[in-house]
This record gives structure tokens, sequence and C-alpha cells, in this order.
């Protein structure tokens, strides 16, 4: 199964849905597992899977008093984003896929609000803070992108 591009205005590599177990650079091996096709742009599941990466980094240096809070939450909604995404392009309907997606959609939203918490409680940097939100609007309007091209 081979999506298209995203967005016209944002858009990068295509995602393909692979049925052979496979690892791919130093990620996780799956039974159907997603590969990134390259092109010049890097792969959309692989940006959210980066966001991910950079929200543990930030949260570490959140306080302890946190941890089963805001950091926590933080996280879990962060790992829903690239786990909704690949899991509705595992199913076998456009519409399964479609609901997936305003579920990570959703995580979007959740996140966006749970880091201006943050910024208001000095808990991030203003720069990390920018650099999250400006990855969140990107991967917000990759994802919106391909929802509204799967329902026409």
């Amino acid at each position: 199964i081979v999506f298209g591009d995203w967005s016209s205005d944002v858009c990068s590599s295509d995602l393909v849905i692979c049925k052979q177990p496979q690892i791919t650079h130093h990620r996780s091996q799956f039974t159907d597992h997603i590969k990134y096709e390259n092109t010049s742009r890097s792969g959309r599941l692989e940006e959210t899977i980066d966001l991910v990466t950079a929200i543990y980094k930030v949260t570490e240096s959140y306080p302890k008093s946190e941890l089963y809070g805001l950091t926590s939450q933080i996280r879990r909604c962060a790992v829903s984003i690239p786990s909704n995404i690949a899991e509705g392009a595992a199913r076998t309907s456009t519409k399964e896929l479609s609901q997936f997606l305003s579920i990570a959609l959703g995580s979007i939203a959740e996140l966006e609000t749970q880091l201006i918490v943050s910024s208001n409680l000095k808990l991030l940097e203003k720069s990390d803070f920018d650099s999250l939100i400006e990855s969140l609007i990107t991967i917000r309007k990759m994802t919106a992108g391909l929802k509204k091209s799967i329902s026409n």
C-alpha cells in the first residue's frame, strides 16, 4: 500500500507497508514494518518519531515532581502521534486509516497545549518551545493533508 503526498505544500517520501520483517537504520524490527522510500525530503512518519525523541530529551530536565504529571502526559501524547499513524497505515481500509489520523491530529493538538503550559511554567526554553511547535505545525499539515487526500 503506497500513500501519496500528504499535502501539496508539505510533502515527502511515500509510506510503504512491507510484509517481511526488516530493520531500518537504528529503528526496531516490526512484523508489518513501515519502510520509508527516501526522496529529497525526510520521511513523514520518521519526522514524528524524531519529534518524540526531542520531546523525551527536553522533558528529561523537567522537575521530578512532574514525572507522573506533565512529563508523563507529554511523552505519552507525543508517542501516540506516530503510533496512531503507523497503526492506521497497517489497517485494511482508508476509513480506518482516516480514523487513526483523526486520533493523531487530536494528539497533536493535545501536545501543543501541553507545550504551551510547559512554556508558561518556564519548564521549556523558548528556543526548544519554538522548535517543537514548528515541528508540530509541519506534522499537523502533513497529517491533515493525508487525511484529506484519502477522503477524496
